[in-house]
């Protein structure tokens, strides 16, 4: 699919740099989007700009040139007083709205006429000085609202139509290089992952290796409990650190005061939650956005039935629930998770205490 360029100006007094600028986006094998070429699809029945606004919120850049002139009133605009949005301004405004990436020229006169309204307009809008290229002060605050949003938004003056096409080649030859840096980097990026993952298989491995050797080796009963203790422990400690990184919980007034009975509470709730997910994956699986708001959902429930909020619980926490499940449901091996994170800076980086009230109405 090609990408689509609107041009945006003024029609009559711009016409020749409108036409030459739909060639040259040809050139480049783009698609030019001009009301004039056809290249904007009218609606019957429709006021003819309405169609404008659509066409350059479905783009996927757009070139806006302004010149002397303010142009035509948008539909809806009074224009008694003389201050109204034009067409061309509302295009602007509908496809800022978009996130429509804009370029924006300005012709060099209007740009130093611009500099002299600036300095001589009075507070209540008005300008006793007459300018030459520009025909209407409106061109001006159009200007300055374009400059107030910062640099998002490139301005460039130009002379000739020329200068805007040599700054469109160079900017678009830059655009491709980007594109091309970013394929790059993104398959440094999934190779650096691949390199992680395997090594974290490694290390897994290595473990269970080490473990079967340190079964073999120590065969005294004295030196097989302290190897299955230093085990235990590096257990516990994993999980813990996959809770500590994934969970977070409010503690309200109504909670339980005693923090140990916070962390059985939420444990207890987390493997009763590891049950809903098996259920629940023989359906979906668990990394869709449905599967993760169910389990989301029943785990805040359930801690909002102890004056506790989840507030945090990503993906992380669920995806190792396979390996969490067993050692909750390992009366001396709980018994460690739990005196862990209670004795242990987890328990600060899991729950945060409140003396607030917990807020009943509060939806998940």
């Amino acid at each position: 699919m090609k990408p689509r360029i609107f041009v945006s100006s003024t029609f009559y007094d711009l016409k020749h740099i409108r036409k030459e600028l739909s060639e040259f986006i040809e050139k480049y094998d783009f698609e030019p989007a001009l009301f004039e070429d056809g290249g904007v699809g009218y609606t019957p029945n429709s006021p003819l700009d309405e169609s404008s606004y659509r066409s350059i919120e479905g783009s996927d850049m757009a070139l806006l040139i302004i010149n002397g002139h303010y142009g035509s009133a948008a539909t809806g605009e009074k224009t008694e007083t003389g201050d109204y949005v034009s067409i061309t301004r509302r295009e602007f405004d509908r496809g800022i709205e978009r996130g429509v990436p804009h370029y924006v020229f300005i012709e060099k006169s209007v740009q130093a006429e611009y500099e002299i309204y600036i300095s001589n307009v009075k507070e209540d809008g008005t300008c006793d000085v007459k300018f030459n290229s520009t025909k209407s002060n409106n061109v001006f605050e159009f200007i300055r609202e374009i400059r107030k949003m910062g640099r998002i938004i490139p301005i460039i003056e130009f002379d000739k139509v020329a200068d805007i096409k040599d700054f469109l080649r160079r900017q678009w030859a830059g655009l491709f290089k980007s594109y091309l840096m970013g394929l790059k980097e993104k398959k440094e990026i999934e190779s650096l992952k691949n390199t992680v993952d395997n090594m974290k298989n490694l290390v897994d491995e290595m473990g269970k290796i080490m473990k079967v050797i340190g079964e073999k080796v120590l065969v005294d009963s004295e030196s097989k409990e302290k190897f299955d203790r230093i085990i235990e422990e590096a257990e516990v400690k994993k999980v813990c650190e996959i809770l500590s990184s994934t969970i977070g919980v409010l503690v309200y007034n109504e909670a339980p005061k005693q923090k140990i009975e916070q962390v059985k509470l939420l444990l207890m709730e987390l493997s009763n939650v590891y049950y809903e997910q098996i259920e629940y994956e023989k359906g979906v699986e668990l990394d869709t956005n449905a599967g993760r708001y169910r389990l989301y959902s029943k785990l805040m429930q359930q801690l909002e039935g102890y004056g506790m909020c989840l507030f945090k619980c990503e993906n992380g926490a669920y995806l190792n629930m396979d390996m969490i499940h067993p050692l909750l449901q390992s009366a001396e091996k709980r018994k460690g998770i739990i005196g862990t994170l209670f004795a242990n800076l987890y328990y600060d980086k899991i729950f945060q205490v409140t003396n607030a009230p917990f807020p009943h109405s509060t939806n998940p």
